[in-house]
Protein backbone atom coordinates (compact mmCIF):
# COMPACT_ATOMS: atom_id res chain seq x y z
CA UNK A 1 0.00 0.00 0.00
CA UNK A 2 3.33 2.30 0.21
CA UNK A 3 3.22 2.87 -3.16
CA UNK A 4 -0.81 3.54 -3.35
CA UNK A 5 0.60 6.07 -0.65
CA UNK A 6 3.23 7.74 -2.98
CA UNK A 7 0.54 8.06 -6.01
CA UNK A 8 -1.75 9.13 -3.55
CA UNK A 9 0.58 11.69 -2.78
CA UNK A 10 1.96 12.53 -6.35
CA UNK A 11 -1.62 13.17 -7.08
CA UNK A 12 -2.20 15.80 -4.53
CA UNK A 13 0.73 17.63 -5.40
CA UNK A 14 -0.48 17.89 -9.15
CA UNK A 15 -3.70 19.12 -7.54
CA UNK A 16 -1.96 22.21 -6.03
CA UNK A 17 0.55 22.98 -8.84
CA UNK A 18 -3.22 22.46 -10.94
CA UNK A 19 -5.04 25.03 -8.28
CA UNK A 20 -1.84 27.43 -8.89
CA UNK A 21 -2.17 27.65 -12.53
CA UNK A 22 -6.03 28.51 -11.88
CA UNK A 23 -4.49 31.48 -9.96
CA UNK A 24 -2.48 32.64 -13.54
CA UNK A 25 -5.49 32.06 -15.76
CA UNK A 26 -7.60 34.47 -13.43
CA UNK A 27 -5.05 37.02 -13.45
CA UNK A 28 -4.47 36.94 -17.24
CA UNK A 29 -8.32 36.72 -17.48
CA UNK A 30 -8.21 33.84 -19.34
CA UNK A 31 -11.84 31.94 -18.51
CA UNK A 32 -11.90 29.13 -20.35
CA UNK A 33 -8.50 28.31 -19.23
CA UNK A 34 -10.08 28.95 -15.45
CA UNK A 35 -12.86 26.36 -16.02
CA UNK A 36 -10.72 23.72 -17.88
CA UNK A 37 -8.26 23.78 -15.32
CA UNK A 38 -11.04 23.75 -12.16
CA UNK A 39 -12.38 20.42 -13.79
CA UNK A 40 -8.71 19.45 -14.28
CA UNK A 41 -8.20 19.96 -10.80
CA UNK A 42 -11.36 18.55 -9.24
CA UNK A 43 -10.66 15.02 -11.60
CA UNK A 44 -7.18 14.84 -10.04
CA UNK A 45 -8.30 15.14 -6.72
CA UNK A 46 -11.19 12.78 -7.30
CA UNK A 47 -8.65 10.07 -8.31
CA UNK A 48 -6.32 10.85 -5.53
CA UNK A 49 -9.36 9.97 -3.14
CA UNK A 50 -10.28 6.51 -4.53
CA UNK A 51 -6.40 5.67 -3.83
CA UNK A 52 -6.92 7.34 -0.45
CA UNK A 53 -10.33 4.95 0.38
CA UNK A 54 -9.80 2.05 3.05
CA UNK A 55 -11.45 -0.22 0.15
CA UNK A 56 -8.31 -1.88 -1.09
CA UNK A 57 -6.26 -2.06 -4.05
CA UNK A 58 -9.13 -3.91 -6.15
CA UNK A 59 -11.87 -0.51 -5.85
CA UNK A 60 -8.67 1.70 -6.46
CA UNK A 61 -8.05 -0.28 -10.10
CA UNK A 62 -12.13 -0.74 -10.93
CA UNK A 63 -12.11 3.49 -10.04
CA UNK A 64 -9.00 4.54 -11.26
CA UNK A 65 -10.21 3.76 -14.91
CA UNK A 66 -13.11 6.23 -14.58
CA UNK A 67 -11.55 8.82 -13.45
CA UNK A 68 -8.44 8.71 -16.26
CA UNK A 69 -11.21 8.33 -18.54
CA UNK A 70 -12.85 11.90 -17.06
CA UNK A 71 -9.31 13.89 -17.25
CA UNK A 72 -8.52 12.37 -20.53
CA UNK A 73 -12.13 13.89 -22.06
CA UNK A 74 -11.65 17.19 -20.51
CA UNK A 75 -8.02 17.67 -22.02
CA UNK A 76 -9.33 16.88 -25.26
CA UNK A 77 -11.27 20.21 -24.48
CA UNK A 78 -14.15 20.84 -26.84
CA UNK A 79 -13.96 20.51 -30.80
CA UNK A 80 -10.15 21.62 -29.98
CA UNK A 81 -6.93 19.52 -28.85
CA UNK A 82 -5.61 22.26 -26.48
CA UNK A 83 -7.32 24.72 -24.24
CA UNK A 84 -7.68 27.90 -25.96
CA UNK A 85 -5.21 30.94 -25.27
CA UNK A 86 -5.54 34.53 -25.62
CA UNK A 87 -5.79 35.59 -29.40
CA UNK A 88 -2.72 37.82 -30.75
CA UNK A 89 -3.47 41.49 -30.65
CA UNK A 90 -4.76 41.96 -34.70
CA UNK A 91 -4.42 44.98 -36.98
CA UNK A 92 -7.87 46.41 -36.88
CA UNK A 93 -9.41 44.38 -33.39
CA UNK A 94 -7.70 43.61 -29.99
CA UNK A 95 -9.16 41.31 -27.25
CA UNK A 96 -10.42 41.17 -24.91
CA UNK A 97 -12.60 44.19 -25.09
CA UNK A 98 -15.42 45.01 -22.88
CA UNK A 99 -18.83 46.69 -23.63
CA UNK A 100 -22.31 46.99 -21.95
CA UNK A 101 -25.24 45.47 -22.80
CA UNK A 102 -28.93 45.76 -21.21
CA UNK A 103 -27.04 46.64 -18.11
CA UNK A 104 -24.44 43.74 -18.52
CA UNK A 105 -21.00 43.65 -18.43
CA UNK A 106 -20.01 41.77 -20.98
CA UNK A 107 -16.33 40.32 -22.25
CA UNK A 108 -15.28 40.13 -25.80
CA UNK A 109 -12.75 37.52 -26.57
CA UNK A 110 -11.38 35.65 -29.09
CA UNK A 111 -11.54 31.45 -28.72
CA UNK A 112 -8.47 30.07 -30.58
CA UNK A 113 -10.17 26.71 -30.64
CA UNK A 114 -13.04 27.77 -32.95
CA UNK A 115 -11.73 30.88 -34.36
CA UNK A 116 -14.44 33.09 -33.62
CA UNK A 117 -15.61 35.35 -30.79
CA UNK A 118 -17.37 34.88 -27.57
CA UNK A 119 -18.88 36.37 -24.97
CA UNK A 120 -19.02 35.91 -20.94
CA UNK A 121 -21.76 38.41 -18.90
CA UNK A 122 -22.08 39.47 -15.46
CA UNK A 123 -24.93 41.90 -14.17
CA UNK A 124 -24.06 44.95 -12.91
CA UNK A 125 -25.22 43.82 -9.55
CA UNK A 126 -22.40 41.62 -9.64
CA UNK A 127 -20.06 44.19 -10.30
CA UNK A 128 -20.80 45.87 -7.15
CA UNK A 129 -20.42 42.82 -5.53
CA UNK A 130 -17.24 42.28 -6.90
CA UNK A 131 -15.84 46.35 -5.95
CA UNK A 132 -17.05 45.67 -2.39
CA UNK A 133 -15.29 42.20 -2.00
CA UNK A 134 -11.90 43.90 -2.97
CA UNK A 135 -12.58 47.04 -0.58
CA UNK A 136 -13.05 44.22 2.42
CA UNK A 137 -9.85 41.90 0.99
CA UNK A 138 -7.41 44.43 0.44
CA UNK A 139 -4.62 44.07 3.02
CA UNK A 140 -3.25 47.17 4.83
CA UNK A 141 -0.25 47.12 2.11
CA UNK A 142 -2.37 47.67 -0.83
CA UNK A 143 -2.32 44.15 -1.88
CA UNK A 144 -5.13 42.50 -2.68
CA UNK A 145 -5.75 38.98 -0.98
CA UNK A 146 -5.78 36.49 -3.84
CA UNK A 147 -9.33 35.54 -5.72
CA UNK A 148 -9.28 32.33 -5.02
CA UNK A 149 -8.85 33.17 -1.25
CA UNK A 150 -12.83 34.53 -1.73
CA UNK A 151 -13.98 33.49 -4.07
CA UNK A 152 -17.21 32.70 -4.37
CA UNK A 153 -18.95 35.52 -3.49
CA UNK A 154 -22.73 35.97 -2.56
CA UNK A 155 -25.15 38.67 -3.53
CA UNK A 156 -27.01 40.46 -0.80
CA UNK A 157 -29.81 37.99 -1.14
CA UNK A 158 -27.65 34.94 -0.54
CA UNK A 159 -27.41 33.62 -4.24
CA UNK A 160 -24.07 32.35 -5.00
CA UNK A 161 -22.10 34.10 -7.84
CA UNK A 162 -20.34 32.34 -10.68
CA UNK A 163 -16.47 32.32 -10.47
CA UNK A 164 -16.20 33.07 -14.01
CA UNK A 165 -18.65 36.44 -13.18
CA UNK A 166 -16.28 37.65 -10.47
CA UNK A 167 -12.96 36.96 -12.50
CA UNK A 168 -15.17 38.84 -15.33
CA UNK A 169 -15.59 41.74 -13.19
CA UNK A 170 -11.79 41.51 -11.97
CA UNK A 171 -10.35 41.63 -15.30
CA UNK A 172 -11.91 44.43 -16.39
CA UNK A 173 -11.47 46.49 -12.84
CA UNK A 174 -7.72 45.57 -14.06
CA UNK A 175 -8.54 47.22 -17.43
CA UNK A 176 -9.76 50.30 -16.10
CA UNK A 177 -6.50 50.37 -13.66
CA UNK A 178 -8.95 49.91 -10.32
CA UNK A 179 -6.23 47.03 -9.94
CA UNK A 180 -3.14 46.22 -10.77
CA UNK A 181 -0.82 43.33 -11.38
CA UNK A 182 1.33 42.53 -8.42
CA UNK A 183 4.09 40.09 -9.27
CA UNK A 184 2.84 37.11 -11.33
CA UNK A 185 -0.09 35.67 -8.88
CA UNK A 186 -1.71 39.06 -7.22
CA UNK A 187 -3.18 42.59 -7.71
CA UNK A 188 -2.90 45.90 -5.81
CA UNK A 189 -5.00 47.82 -5.06
CA UNK A 190 -3.66 51.39 -5.95
CA UNK A 191 -6.64 53.83 -4.70
CA UNK A 192 -8.94 52.09 -2.82
CA UNK A 193 -10.59 55.76 -2.29
CA UNK A 194 -11.40 56.01 -5.75
CA UNK A 195 -12.92 52.63 -6.76
CA UNK A 196 -16.69 53.48 -6.89
CA UNK A 197 -16.11 56.91 -8.81
CA UNK A 198 -13.31 55.30 -11.07
CA UNK A 199 -16.01 52.46 -11.85
CA UNK A 200 -18.93 54.49 -12.43
CA UNK A 201 -16.89 57.26 -14.70
CA UNK A 202 -15.78 53.67 -16.58
CA UNK A 203 -19.38 52.29 -16.60
CA UNK A 204 -20.65 55.44 -17.84
CA UNK A 205 -18.04 55.19 -20.91
CA UNK A 206 -18.36 51.94 -22.06
CA UNK A 207 -19.88 51.23 -25.66
CA UNK A 208 -23.07 49.40 -25.57
CA UNK A 209 -24.29 46.41 -28.04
Amino acid sequence: MSRLGDAASILNSAEASIRTLVGEAANDGEYDEILFLTNLAKSVASLAKTIETPRGATSVIDNRTDAVAQIRTRISYGSGSTVPKRSKKGTSTSYPRFVRANGDLVKIGWSKSTAKEYQHKAPHSILSTVAEAIKVQRLEDGVLRPPQEFLPLSLPSGEAIPDYQSYLCLAWLRDIGVIERHGRHGYIVPAPSDIDSDIADSWDKLSTI
